[in-house]
Order: C-alpha cells, then sequence, then structure tokens
C-alpha cells in the first residue's frame, strides 16, 4: 500500500510539473484555427511605417467561434532607444517569455454577417482601441470621432511608438507597406506563442504568479501526502 501511494504521489507531482510547465511556457495550441485564404485578403491592413522600420510579415487566422478575424503583422525585431542596456535586457525577456525577439502586433475584426463590424488593436501605451465600423471607410472611435481611416474595408493603421503600437490618425514621412496575407500555420502558432501574445499585458503577471504557487504546491504536497497517508 505504501508503495503504491509512494508511486501515485510521483505520478500526480509529475502530471502537475508537466501541466504547469506547459502552461508557463506557452507552448500550447489552444485558439488556433485554419482559414480560408479568401476571408484573409478580403480584409487586410496595410501598415504605415517609417522607411526604415518596415514589418516583414502578414499572418491571419479565422476563428469562427468568435467571429473573429485576426491579422498578425511581424517585425524582424523591435529597439528600445532610450538606454541600449535596457534595449538588452528587453530583449532577452521578451525572448524568454514569447518563443523569440521578433515583435507582432495583433490586429482584429469582429465580422458580424460577413462584414466587419469592429476594428480592435493596441495603440499608445498599450492601450486597446476598439472601433465601430460604419461603412467601407470610417469607424467611429471611442471618443466619439468619425475617422476615415479604410479603403474598401481594408484599415490603414499607422506604426507610431518604438514598438510598433499603432493609430489610425495619418503621420507625415510615413510609406505603405504591400504586405499580402499569408495563412499563419499551426508551428507558427506555437512557435511564437501566438496566443499568450494576444493576451493583456496584466496576463505576464498572472503567469508568473500562477507558476510560483503551482510550483510551490508541488514541493509542498508530495511530502503532506505522505504523512497522512503513513
Amino acid at each position: 500500500m505504501k508503495l503504491n501511494a509512494n508511486a501515485a504521489i510521483r505520478v500526480l507531482a509529475v502530471v502537475g510539473l508537466t501541466m504547469a510547465l506547459t502552461w508557463a511556457s506557452g507552448y500550447y495550441l489552444y485558439g488556433y484555427a485554419q482559414s480560408p485564404q479568401e476571408l484573409g485578403e478580403r480584409y487586410y491592413p496595410v501598415i504605415y511605417t517609417k522607411p526604415d522600420d518596415r514589418p516583414t510579415a502578414l499572418k491571419f487566422l479565422y476563428r469562427e467561434g468568435q467571429s473573429v478575424l485576426i491579422y498578425y503583422v511581424f517585425w524582424d525585431d523591435e529597439f528600445y532607444p532610450y538606454s541600449p542596456i535596457i534595449d538588452k535586457l528587453y530583449r532577452f525577456l521578451r525572448t524568454l517569455y514569447y518563443g523569440s525577439s521578433e515583435d507582432i502586433e495583433v490586429i482584429k475584426l469582429r465580422i458580424d454577417n460577413g462584414a466587419p463590424v469592429e476594428l480592435i488593436f493596441e495603440s499608445y501605451g498599450h492601450e486597446v482601441v476598439r472601433a465601430r465600423i460604419l461603412n467601407s471607410t470610417h469607424v467611429t472611435l471611442p471618443d466619439g470621432r468619425e475617422v476615415r481611416c479604410m479603403t474598401n474595408y481594408h484599415p490603414e493603421l499607422y506604426s507610431v511608438t518604438w514598438n510598433h503600437m499603432l493609430s489610425l490618425l495619418p503621420l507625415n514621412g510615413y510609406v505603405a507597406n504591400s504586405l499580402r496575407p499569408e495563412n499563419l500555420s499551426l508551428d507558427e502558432y506555437v512557435h511564437f506563442k501566438i496566443y499568450r501574445r494576444e493576451l493583456p499585458q496584466i496576463y505576464l503577471f498572472y503567469d508568473l504568479v500562477a507558476f510560483l504557487l503551482i510550483s510551490l504546491a508541488l514541493v509542498m504536497v508530495p511530502g503532506y501526502l505522505r504523512r497522512c497517508l503513513k
């Protein structure tokens, strides 16, 4: 009986540790879906940037259950301009948490009855902007302003910060990037920890707390169970 109890404890500890490490690693498949290429090409965004900071790829997927079409804008990297030391530290932490140093910005279109009705993206200070789509050319911002920022339902967004936060308001000296949308592969979804990148910044804190609590439990619970089963 004692041997069986010890074996059960070890199995539970291994299973719990595996689950904790999987969650903490960010390498999971939740949220992935294959998407029709035609849908991605119908509403893809046009990204305006400074000439020396162009994105490298535009990927997409469609979550039918949520009626959300998601575009991912890839940059090779992002550079913190105010301190070389902080820039290197930030790149190391970003690579550790997201699996790579590439910067990927997320743009979402909520679809209703086959047409986009809401545009969602991160702007200055990581503020999540939800703009209501009025027609094929105009949206209403959360503050009530009506902005012309689309051409035939293709949003036009400007990368306005060093970490590629986005805005709908035009800026001088920016150039359009002609990126054709590609289906996001399952390998890319896992490798770049895409679902984690879609979560609000507060989830970084939640992940750290959850990992610490689970690790503490895995250390303490086996000893407690052994004492109970003696």
